[in-house]
C-alpha cells in the first residue's frame, strides 16, 4: 500500500511537471475569459513596451485569436520557440542598455493585441488649426470628451462636442475617453518556462509520506496512516493554487486534480481519525463518499461543459472544503472534543482555523470580486494546511494530550479503572470483578474495594486460572462449540465460582513496553449464596468488557500493576524486584507522564487565571451598569481644607482606620455624597473606584440585589467580588432592613468600603438609625456622621463660594477674579433652603449675570438678594 501511494505521488509530481514545465510565468493575471485581473510587473512603454491595464482583455497573440485562456495555455508554447529576444534600440534604430539586454537575453517577446473596454487619455490641441468638419488630430469617430484642461464635463460630449472645444479653445487639453480601443505591444516571458515550485512540492510530499510511513504510531493502525499519507498527496495538489495558478484555471486535468484534493483532503482525515480510535461508526465513510461524490460530480459537469470555466469548479470545492472544515469543529465542540484529538495544542490550532474562517467572511463581505478572483486560493490552501499539519502530528504522537493525559497521575490511572470496573459490574451485578496482569511470568490483580482501589499479588489459583485461560486461548464461558465436559477451564470455572474470565486484547492506543510476555485478563468472581443456580456472563458482556477496554483504561491498568511488582521472594531472604527491562520502561513513560502532567498543570493554571481575569472583568462591568460613577470636580489637599471643617476631616480620618460601613445623615443637598467622595479620597481610592447607586430612580431594589447576590441575600451574582472601591447608598432611608445588613455583611466580605447616605430633615435632632432593628444599630450606631445645613457651617461658606466661581468661570471661559463687599455680605446672609447644592447654582448664576471682573450684588439672584437668614 504505501509503494502504492508513493507511486501515485510521483505519477502526480510527473503529471503537474508535464503539464506545468512548458508554461511561463507571466507578468499578469489572467481570467478564464483572458480579461487582465492583475499585472504584477510594470514596463515602459515602447515598440517592446506591455501596456496590460486591470480589465483589458487578450484577443490575439503571434497573429492568432485566441478566445480563452485554454486556447492561450495550448498556443503560447510553440510559440515561444519561435520568437526572438527583446531588442534594445534608441531613437535612431541604434543598440542601447546592453546591460538590460544581458539580464533579458533568456527572456522572449511575442506579439499581442488587446481590448480594452473603456480607454481613456488627454489630447493637448497645441493650437492647431482644425478644418471645420474635421476632428482634431489623433480623436476617432465615438470617441467622447469627459474632461477639458482638468475640468471634468458634467455630461461626456460627442463629436460635434470636440469639434467646438477645438475650434473655440485650440490650446486647451481634453481628457478623451474610447470604447473598445485596441492596442498592440509584445509580451516579454522567459523563454525556458519551468516550474520550480512544482518539484520542491511534491518532493516535500514523498519526504513528509516517508516520515508517516516510518514513525507513525502503531496504535493508530495502518488504514489511519495510509488515509493521512493520500492526505498529504491531496495537500500537494492544494499547492498548485499557489505555485501554478493561472495555469491551473487554463488546463480541465490539471483543474480536475485540483478538485479532488480539495473535496478528499478532509473526508480522507475523517476516515483516518475514525480507524485510529477503533470507531464502528460511518462517519468517515459517509465522508469519503460525500467527497468523492462532490469530485465526480464537478469534474463532469466542468467535462461536459455546464460550467462557465474551470474556476468554477474550484470555487464549488473550496466552499465543499469550508464545509468539512466548520463540520468538524462544530462537531468536535459539540462532543466536547479539542480538534484533531491534540489535546490543548489542538484547541490552539482550531483557534487560529476559526479565526481564518473568520478572515475569510471578512475578506468575502469587503472585497467580493477580489476574493473570487484571486484571494479564495490563499485559504482554499492554508485552512487545510493546518488542519492537514494537526493530522500528520496525529499519526506520528498519536494525541500524547488525549491518550496518556488521561493516565498521568495515579489518581487519575485509578479513576479511569475504577469507572471501567464499575460500568461492568452493573452488567454483572453480584459479581466481584478484577483485572490480572500476567507481567513475565508473574501475576498481579487489581480490583475495587471499599477503601478505593486495591493493587496486590495476584492468588496463586487465580494466577493458575489465567495462565492456563491464556495457553488454552480460551474463556469463560466456553462457547458451546467446545466440549465443556473435558475443557480444564470448565471445572476450574466451577471450583473458583468464575463466571467471566476473557483476555483482553491490546486496544489502540495502548502504552506500548518491550515485553513479549504480557497479558491482561478480566475475571469475575460469583458471590456464592446458598441454593442460586451457576450463571455465566453472556456473549454480549464478553464483547462489551472489549469495546470498553480502551487505550487509556489499559494504560492505566499496566502502570498500576507494574508500579506495585516488588514481591517478597523466598528465594535468598531478599526481596525480589521486577525485571530490569520493566524498570526501565516504567521509568522512562513515568518521565514522559510528569512532563505531561507538569505541562498540563500549567495550561490549568494560565487558563484558570484567565477565566478569574475575565471574570473580574465581566462582574466590573455588570456593576458599572447597574451604579454610577461620582460627577465631582476633583480637588487638592488644600481646597479640601476649606471645603469640609478639620473636625469633619478629623472624624473621617479616625472612621476611615476600621473597615466597618459609614453612615452619613443630613437634609437634602448637604453634601452628602461629596463629603462621601472626599473620605474615599482620604483613603487612597481612585476617582473611578467610586460607585453610587441612588434609591430614588426606578429600580433601585432590583440592582441592588443584582450587586448583593444570593450569598448576600440578594437574587444574582457576586458583583461585589474582586471590586477593590467604595460603594455609596444614597437615599439609604428607602432601604429595607433585609437588604441594608445584606449589603453591610457583602461589603465586609468582599473588602468594599461602604458609605451609607441617609436623607432626614431631623438628623441634626436624632440618629437615623433610631428606628432600624438592633443588629442594624450595633454595626452602625458609632459610625454615624451628621452633616448639617448649609448656613448653620460659616468656616466653609467663603471656601464653597471661591471653589464654585474658579470652577463655573473656567467652565465657561470667563474672566471674573471673585466676589465684592457687598457680594459677599449677602451670600452669607441668605438662608439657602436647597442646601450647598443651591449654593452652587447661585454661584453659576452670578457668574454669568456678572459684567466686570468681580461679582457684585447686583448679579445676585433676587431672592438671594431680598433674603435674610432664618
Amino acid at each position: 500500500m504505501w509503494g502504492l501511494i508513493v507511486a501515485l505521488v510521483v505519477a502526480s509530481g510527473a503529471f503537474a511537471w508535464v503539464q506545468l514545465a512548458p508554461q511561463p510565468a507571466l507578468d499578469m493575471v489572467l481570467g478564464p475569459d483572458l480579461t487582465v485581473r492583475h499585472v504584477m510587473v510594470e514596463r515602459e512603454p515602447g515598440a517592446e513596451g506591455q501596456t496590460f491595464q486591470r480589465g483589458d482583455r487578450l484577443t490575439h497573440i503571434g497573429g492568432m485569436s485566441v478566445d480563452n485562456l485554454q486556447e492561450f495555455r495550448q498556443l503560447l508554447p510553440p510559440l515561444l520557440k519561435e520568437a526572438g529576444p527583446p531588442e534594445y534600440q534608441n531613437d535612431e534604430g541604434e543598440p542601447e542598455d546592453e546591460e538590460a539586454a544581458v539580464a533579458d537575453e533568456q527572456r522572449v517577446v511575442v506579439d499581442y493585441q488587446l481590448l480594452r473596454p473603456v480607454h481613456r487619455f488627454l489630447l493637448a490641441l497645441q493650437e492647431e488649426t482644425v478644418e471645420p468638419g474635421e476632428l482634431p488630430p489623433g480623436v476617432e469617430q465615438g470617441d467622447r470628451l469627459v474632461e477639458v484642461d482638468g475640468r471634468v464635463l458634467p455630461e461626456k460630449m460627442g463629436a460635434e462636442g470636440i469639434r467646438s472645444v477645438a475650434a473655440s479653445r485650440p490650446d486647451a487639453v481634453l481628457g478623451i475617453e474610447r470604447s473598445d480601443a485596441v492596442f498592440s505591444g509584445q509580451l516579454q516571458v522567459d523563454a525556458d518556462g519551468g516550474a520550480p515550485g512544482v518539484l520542491v512540492t511534491f518532493v516535500l510530499v514523498l519526504l513528509v509520506i516517508a516520515v508517516i510511513w516510518r514513525w507513525h504510531s502503531d496504535r493508530i493502525g495502518e488504514r489511519a496512516a495510509y488515509c493521512v499519507g493520500l492526505e498529504t498527496l491531496c495537500m500537494g495538489w492544494l499547492l498548485m493554487l499557489v505555485f501554478g495558478f493561472q495555469w491551473v484555471l487554463g488546463d480541465p486535468w490539471l483543474a480536475a486534480a485540483v478538485v479532488a484534493g480539495l473535496a478528499m483532503v478532509r473526508p480522507l482525515s475523517m476516515f483516518a481519525r475514525e480507524q485510529a480510535r477503533g470507531e464502528s461508526g460511518a462517519g468517515g465513510t459517509i465522508a469519503l463518499g460525500i467527497g468523492a461524490l462532490v469530485t465526480a460530480g464537478l469534474v463532469g459537469l466542468m467535462a461536459g461543459g455546464q460550467l462557465a470555466s474551470a474556476e468554477e469548479a474550484l470555487h464549488a470545492a473550496a466552499i465543499v472544503t469550508g464545509l468539512f472544515i466548520i463540520y468538524e469543529l462544530a462537531v468536535g465542540g459539540m462532543e466536547g472534543k479539542s480538534l484533531l484529538d491534540l489535546g490543548d495544542r489542538g484547541g490552539y490550532l482550531a483557534g487560529i482555523v476559526i479565526l481564518g474562517l473568520l478572515v475569510c467572511a471578512v475578506l468575502l463581505v469587503l472585497e467580493p470580486v477580489g476574493f473570487r478572483e484571486d484571494t479564495w486560493r490563499w485559504f482554499a490552501v492554508l485552512l487545510p494546511g493546518l488542519m492537514w499539519f494537526g493530522d500528520v502530528l496525529y499519526v506520528i504522537k498519536y494525541g500524547t494530550y488525549s491518550a496518556m493525559g488521561e493516565v498521568a497521575d495515579r489518581q487519575a490511572r485509578r479513576k479511569v479503572i475504577e469507572d471501567y470496573l464499575q460500568e461492568m459490574a452493573a452488567e454483572m451485578p453480584n459479581t466481584d470483578l478484577r483485572l490480572i496482569a500476567m507481567i513475565e511470568g508473574r501475576a498481579m490483580q487489581v480490583r475495587t474495594t471499599k477503601q478505593g482501589l486495591e493493587v496486590r499479588i495476584a492468588d496463586s489459583s487465580l494466577a493458575d486460572a489465567v495462565e492456563i485461560m491464556i495457553t488454552e486461548n480460551a474463556a469463560v464461558p466456553l462457547p458451546e462449540s467446545t466440549d465443556r465436559t473435558n475443557h480444564p477451564m470448565a471445572g476450574i470455572a466451577n471450583a473458583l465460582n468464575i463466571s467471566l474470565a476473557v483476555v483482553l486484547a491490546p486496544p489502540a492506543g495502548m502504552l506500548q513496553l518491550n515485553m513479549d510476555d504480557l497479558e491482561i485478563a478480566l475475571v469475575g468472581i460469583r458471590e456464592s449464596v446458598e441454593g442460586d443456580i451457576p450463571s455465566y456472563a453472556s456473549s454480549e458482556t464478553l464483547d462489551l468488557a472489549q469495546q470498553l477496554w480502551e487505550g487509556p483504561v489499559a494504560s492505566a491498568a499496566l502502570i498500576e500493576a507494574v508500579s506495585a511488582m516488588p514481591l517478597q521472594g523466598e528465594t535468598d531472604g531478599t526481596v525480589e524486584k521486577a525485571p530490569a527491562s520493566v524498570r526501565r520502561e516504567l521509568d522512562e513513560v513515568q518521565q514522559q507522564l510528569d512532563e505531561v502532567r507538569e505541562e498540563n498543570q500549567q495550561l490549568a493554571e494560565k487558563r484558570q487565571e484567565v477565566g478569574g481575569q475575565l471574570q473580574t472583568v465581566q462582574r466590573r462591568v455588570r456593576l458599572g451598569e447597574l451604579t454610577r460613577t461620582a460627577a465631582h470636580p476633583p480637588i487638592n489637599a488644600q481646597q479640601r481644607q476649606r471645603l469640609l471643617e478639620g473636625e469633619l476631616i478629623e472624624a473621617l480620618d479616625y472612621l476611615l482606620d476600621e473597615p466597618d460601613p459609614v453612615v452619613f445623615a443630613g437634609p437634602g443637598g448637604v453634601g452628602k455624597e461629596f463629603t462621601a467622595f472626599q473620605a474615599h479620597l482620604l483613603e487612597g481610592g481612585k476617582e473611578g473606584d467610586f460607585l453610587v447607586v441612588d434609591t430614588v430612580h426606578e429600580g433601585w431594589a432590583g440592582r441592588l440585589d443584582d450587586i448583593l447576590g444570593e450569598e448576600g441575600g440578594g437574587v444574582g451574582d457576586e458583583l461585589l467580588k474582586g471590586f477593590a472601591g467604595a460603594l455609596v447608598l444614597r437615599g439609604a432611608q428607602r432601604c429595607d432592613d433585609r437588604r441594608l445588613l445584606a449589603l453591610c455583611h457583602q461589603c465586609d466580605e468582599k473588602s468594599v468600603r461602604l458609605f451609607l447616605a441617609f436623607e432626614s430633615e431631623e438628623a441634626e435632632q436624632r440618629s437615623v438609625l433610631e428606628e432600624r432593628p438592633r443588629p442594624l444599630q450595633e454595626l452602625l450606631e458609632h459610625r454615624e456622621v451628621i452633616i448639617p445645613r448649609f448656613q448653620t457651617r460659616p468656616e466653609i461658606m467663603d471656601g464653597v463660594f471661591e471653589f464654585w466661581l474658579d470652577y463655573w468661570t473656567a467652565r465657561y471661559d470667563m474672566r471674573v477674579d471673585g466676589f465684592s463687599r457687598m457680594a459677599l455680605e449677602t451670600l452669607r446672609a441668605y438662608d439657602y433652603p436647597g442646601q450647598i447644592a443651591e449654593a452652587v447654582e447661585v454661584v453659576r448664576l452670578a457668574v454669568l449675570a456678572a459684567e466686570y471682573d468681580v461679582v457684585d450684588r447686583e448679579d445676585l439672584p433676587l431672592r438671594v438678594r431680598s433674603g435674610r437668614r432664618t
